[in-house]
């Protein structure tokens, strides 16, 4: 017998045993097609809320710096208006994190106090710039243009600047105002430390095994009945309930995933009034004990975004507003619900080319011709 016929023989024998047994209910092209399309959809999904989780965190990072800096920089404004008080020590009551911080009179490029240990013994301030801190000076000069620029041409131009500087540190700087102009800078630079809560894991199991099982269970009716479908066949009728069990599976599981993004989101928010409240009282006793008063006034300018604009989630009494946070929420949600359809569409595209036989089709052509692929 030729290689050829022994080739067939074996093909025909290997069809029949995979029509029998669980594991031909598993791995019949419409269920498998509904397991690979269900964990392709389940992956992106919970690959986009975890990386939306990570958003959520680095920005509550960020919005944390930004909150000690607005505070720091009302202080360093006070003073500066006062001509008196000491800046040094206000910056040693700052919480420190592994970092250090810098305020800077733009006006004669002048360090005003700075908790960096470089600046030390010969290079303690107050003193002026040195030629290698130029870039500081030009850091300023560059705020203060995007603060005029908002002001003649409206809001377009970043004023807190956030800049990686290598081994995970994150150096932040915002301006300062005297008499309603720039009148220098304030910088924080620390390493940033998130801590990240997953999405549940488990979730995205449920949504990939769930249509897996229910399509397996399916067939075996069908293969009771004496209908076992075949593979190669457009089984359009497998195809609709496949489709059925998978968006109805993969649409409440992200749903449910969104809205746990949500909750965590609305934990951050949390996190960041009670960080609001603890600057506050920080620095009514540091700034008291230098003759000023500072506080974020009705409008929280404390928690802005990067142009300084109050993001209007956490009141000035450290307290969140619902209202605030929903708007906030509804971003995510709107981001994620996108990213969700648009995994279900790639999910049903798989699972049409298994429901549908190319899979098989294409499966059988490579192993007939695989000779003229080597």
């Amino acid at each position: 017998m030729s290689i050829v016929a022994q080739e067939s023989r074996y093909e025909e024998r290997d069809e029949s045993v995979r029509t029998e047994g669980a594991l031909a209910l598993l791995l019949h092209p419409v269920a498998l097609g509904a397991f690979l399309a269900a964990a392709l959809c389940a992956g992106l999904t919970w690959w986009f809320m975890s990386q939306a989780r990570h958003e959520l965190a680095e920005d509550a990072w960020n919005r944390a710096v930004i909150m000690e800096l607005s505070a720091l920089a009302d202080t360093a404004a006070a003073l500066e208006a006062a001509g008196a008080g000491d800046l040094e020590a206000v910056l040693e009551a700052m919480p420190a994190d592994g970092g250090f911080y810098k305020v800077l009179r733009l006006g004669g490029a002048r360090l005003l106090a700075s908790t960096d240990p470089a600046d030390a013994g010969e290079q303690a301030a107050p003193r002026r710039l040195s030629r290698d801190e130029k870039w500081l000076f030009d850091l300023g000069q560059s705020i203060r243009a995007a603060v005029e620029t908002n002001v003649s041409e409206g809001v377009r131009r970043r004023q807190v600047e956030v800049d990686p500087v290598g081994d995970g540190r994150i150096r932040i700087t915002l301006p300062f105002f005297v008499d309603g102009k720039v009148h220098g800078i304030v910088q924080a630079e620390r390493p940033r430390i998130l801590s990240v809560t997953e999405p549940r894991m488990w979730l995205a199991g449920i949504a990939a095994v769930v249509p897996w099982l229910v399509m397996a269970g399916f067939l075996r009716l069908r293969r009771s009945a004496g209908r076992w479908p075949e593979p190669t066949a457009r089984n359009w009728s497998l195809l609709g309930l496949g489709l059925m069990v998978f968006l109805v599976t993969a649409y409440g599981v992200g749903r449910v995933g969104i809205g746990g993004t949500t909750a965590y989101q609305a934990d951050r928010a949390a996190g960041l009034a009670a960080h609001l409240q603890d600057v506050r009282e920080r620095m009514a006793y540091v700034a008291g004990g230098q003759g000023v008063t500072v506080s974020p006034g009705e409008g929280n300018t404390w928690d802005v975004d990067l142009y300084q604009r109050p993001m209007g989630v956490i009141g000035a009494d450290g307290t969140v507003r619902p209202e605030g946070l929903e708007v906030q929420a509804q971003l995510v949600r709107d981001n994620l619900s996108k990213a969700l359809y648009g995994n279900l569409l790639a999910g049903a595209v798989v699972l049409a080319f298994f429901a549908l036989g190319y899979a098989s089709r294409t499966r059988r052509a490579l192993r007939e011709h695989r000779y003229a692929y080597v």
